[in-house]
């Protein structure tokens, strides 16, 4: 077995770089749907480091939840982690965020683009867990 705090690491921060990649990609559409406007041409919004190393910690706290959960039920392998993680994000992460944007009133396109994110970010970390446990 490898180190559980190596792995929660590697685990959270894989997360957290997806998080980045995600909404680098759907930065546009995701503001439409908040309704901020646009960037002018040639220039992006900087981003507060708060909510970034907010959302880091949390991602590494995530990642020691799915460890613990993966470890407790014997999950091993980086497929398996895969769905035990898909199975987590959809049945709790995706639910809660479809459940909070329509309390909300956020529109269809934001809350898709956040519970599938938040759904990825499990089904990775599920698979770095499930490989390296």
């Amino acid at each position: 077995m490898h180190n559980p705090f190596v792995v929660i690491a590697l685990a959270g921060l894989a997360a957290w770089l997806f998080g980045a990649a995600w909404y680098t990609v759907f930065s546009a559409p995701w503001q439409r749907a908040h309704g901020l406007p646009p960037c002018p041409e040639g220039e992006q919004r900087k981003m507060p480091l708060t909510p970034l190393a907010v959302c880091l910690v949390g991602e590494v706290v995530m990642a020691a939840v799915v460890y613990q959960t993966l470890d407790h039920l014997g999950v091993v392998g980086a497929g398996f982690g895969a769905i035990a993680g898909l199975t987590l994000g959809v049945g709790l992460l995706a639910t809660s965020t479809v459940i909070n944007h329509q309390f909300l009133q956020k529109p269809l396109a934001a809350t898709a683009i956040d519970a599938a994110h938040w759904t990825l970010v499990v089904v990775i970390q599920g698979a770095i867990v499930g490989a390296l446990v």
